[in-house]
């Protein structure tokens, strides 16, 4: 009944299940027949979704909103003949951007797996009080969203691909930048955040790294193929800005911050040592660090 009621996940599926166009028509701006102004919610959801489908190298054409009311019968015609015409022009989906199907379909499976995450980021991070369609074009088209949008989903995205990957092998960092496509330095920097969360284990002897359980939580602790360790956190500036502040309880927030900063993970671990060494309480640094 509302465009507002258009879901990410509603556009993905559609591509998923090889859809090669989205068209969504709803009212004109300022004409929203409910009081959430359901339309900007929904040019919202587009922008979002094209720059995802840019994302995953998919033309964001092929994703289309139009404001388009009632009696605007003769429009409606135009806009969705010139529709089919982009789409026809853009060839079927996956194949008019010289995408293997089977990689097409694993990048559109990564998106989906992220769409409850980027629910809680758009509503958190990118909900905007803007009042007019030039506005929210603006915003979405600007570097600073450019700049949130890769903090905040690409590499979230890249993270899930990667681990997707470990889940049918263990690979070598090298192994993955070629497969994936993914910036090697960008490749590391993920490897050791997933490590730090218990999402993926080393072998240093053989340079590999294996997923820790399957997509449904199921450990591959007696499964793996490959005998491998837990990657060792890297603690030597850790103790050493820890060591820094030892006995002294009031600098807990500061070497919490600085901490994080250099490490970019809380482990349960490091909070044991920064509890012993500033003389804090567990549950003080738990409390403070969550």
């Amino acid at each position: 009944m509302c465009t507002g009621r258009v879901d990410l996940s509603f556009i993905f599926r559609a591509f998923s299940n090889g859809k090669d166009g989205v068209f969504i028509g709803g009212c004109w701006p300022g004409e929203c027949h409910y009081i959430t102004e359901g339309n900007f919610s929904a040019l919202s959801t587009k922008h979002i979704a094209g720059k995802l489908l840019e994302m995953i190298g998919v033309n964001p054409e092929r994703l289309r909103l139009e404001w388009i009311s009632a009696s605007e019968g003769s429009r409606y015609a135009d806009v969705m003949n010139d529709f089919s015409r982009t789409v026809r022009a853009s060839g079927p989906l996956g194949a008019g951007e010289g995408v293997d199907p089977e990689e097409l379909k694993a990048r559109l499976d990564a998106v989906q797996q992220l769409i409850p995450y980027i629910r809680l980021v758009e509503r958190i991070r990118l909900r905007i009080p803007l009042k007019t369609v030039e506005e929210y074009d603006e915003f979405f088209t600007s570097p600073a969203f450019d700049k949130l949008f890769k903090e905040t989903v690409v590499d979230k995205y890249e993270i899930s691909r990667i681990m997707a990957l470990l889940r049918k092998k263990a690979c070598t960092p090298g192994e993955i930048t070629k497969s994936l496509g993914i910036n090697q330095s960008d490749v590391s920097r993920h490897l050791n955040l997933a490590a730090r969360q218990g999402l993926c284990l080393f072998d240093e002897n053989r340079n590999l790294f294996s997923a820790t359980c399957d997509e449904n939580g199921v450990s591959y602790k007696d499964e793996a193929d490959v005998k491998v360790e837990a990657s060792a956190l890297d603690n030597g500036e850790v103790d050493q800005i820890i060591a820094e502040y030892q006995g002294r309880s009031e600098a807990l927030i500061h070497v919490l911050m600085e901490v994080q900063s250099k490490n970019r993970w809380l482990s349960k671990e490091i909070l044991d040592k920064i509890s012993v060494k500033l003389e804090v309480p567990l549950s003080r640094v738990m409390q403070i660090a969550t």
